[in-house]
C-alpha cells in the first residue's frame, strides 16, 4: 500500500565562499542556497521491515544511503518498517544536493508516518548530523548558509532572478568533495557581502563579483566543466557558475526559449534541466 508520494527538489549555490578550515576537519563556508525544480520522487509503502529500492541501480540502497540513515534516525530503537522507493532524476555527485534533499524528505515523512512528534528544530538537528546540506531542504526555498552550510537564514527570492530562467547542465566529469577542497585556499579577508550582492545586485553585478571558490581549481583541471560555463555565456546567459563543488553548471537567462536552446545538441551523456529561476 502506498502511504505517501513526495517530491524532493534540487538546489543550486549562488556564490560559495570557503572561509576557513575548522578543527573538526570541516570548513566554514558562506553560500546562498536556491531550491530549483529538478526533482526526485520518493514513494513510501507499508512494510514490516525497513527497506529501500531505487530506479538507479548504481546507487546503494543499504545503510550507505542517506534515506535509510534518515529513517533510522527517526525510528530510534523502535522496530518500525517502511519501504522507501526512490525514482532518481537529480544527478548524483553534481553539486545539486539530491541525496541531501531525499534524506530531508525521508526525515519529514518518517516523522509523520510513525507519529514520532519531532519538532522542526529536532529535524534540523538530525539533518545536520546526516549532512551539511540536509537542513536547507527542510526550510525556505532561498537561504543564506553559514558554518558548514547548516546555519541558515531564510531569504526572499533575489530580485535578479524574478521572471528569469535557468539552464543547469551536468557534464560527465565527477569531482569528489576532497578533491574540490584541495584546490581551494580558504580566505576570510576582504570577502564581499554575499547576502547584499545576491539580494540587491543585478546579474551584471553577479558576473563581476559573485564567485564560487571551488571554480578556480576545478575549471583549470576539467575542460568539460569549463566548456559548459563558456557555452552558457555564449548562449546568452547573463550569469553562469558551477554549483557547489560541481560538476553541474548553471546559467541565468531572460527567457525559457533561450535557456532551452542552450541545451540542444549537448554531448552524449550530458544531463540538463531547464525551468524558472524561482519556485
Amino acid at each position: 500500500m502506498t502511504l505517501k508520494v513526495i517530491i524532493a527538489f534540487a538546489k543550486l549555490n549562488l556564490g560559495l565562499h570557503v572561509l576557513e578550515k575548522r578543527t573538526d576537519g570541516y570548513h566554514n563556508i558562506e553560500t546562498v542556497f536556491l531550491r530549483i525544480g529538478w526533482q526526485d520522487e520518493l514513494r513510501f509503502h507499508a512494510s514490516k521491515t525497513l527497506k529501500m529500492t531505487c530506479s538507479d541501480p548504481r546507487l546503494p540502497v543499504d545503510e550507505r544511503n542517506l534515506c535509510i540513515q534518515a529513517a533510522k534516525v527517526v525510528r530510534g530503537d523502535v522496530d518500525l518498517g517502511l519501504h522507501i522507493h526512490l525514482e532518481k532524476a537529480i544527478p548524483s555527485g553534481a553539486g545539486l544536493g539530491g541525496g541531501s534533499s531525499d534524506a530531508a524528505t525521508t526525515l519529514v515523512v518518517c516523522n509523520e508516518l510513525w507519529n514520532k512528534g519531532l519538532s522542526s528544530t529536532d529535524l534540523a538537528a538530525h539533518g545536520a548530523e546526516l549532512g551539511s546540506d540536509v537542513p536547507f531542504f527542510l526550510g525556505s526555498a532561498v537561504s543564506l548558509g553559514r558554518g558548514r552550510g547548516e546555519m541558515l537564514e531564510a531569504l526572499p527570492v533575489p530580485n535578479a532572478l524574478i521572471d528569469r530562467f535557468l539552464a543547469v547542465i551536468v557534464p560527465n566529469a565527477k569531482i569528489s568533495t576532497s578533491e574540490a577542497y584541495s584546490g581551494v585556499q580558504p580566505n576570510t579577508e576582504s570577502r564581499i557581502d554575499l547576502r547584499e550582492l545576491i539580494l540587491e545586485g543585478e546579474l551584471s553585478d553577479w558576473r563581476r563579483h559573485l564567485v564560487n571558490d571551488f571554480e578556480n581549481g576545478i575549471l583549470g583541471k576539467y575542460g568539460q566543466i569549463r566548456g559548459v560555463k563558456e557555452h552558457l555565456y555564449a548562449s546568452g546567459a547573463h550569469y553562469a557558475s558551477m554549483s557547489g563543488s560541481g560538476s553541474a553548471v548553471f546559467g541565468v537567462f531572460d527567457s525559457m526559449d533561450t535557456a532551452e536552446a542552450c541545451c540542444i545538441g549537448l554531448p552524449e551523456g550530458y544531463r540538463f534541466w531547464v525551468g524558472p529561476a524561482s519556485i
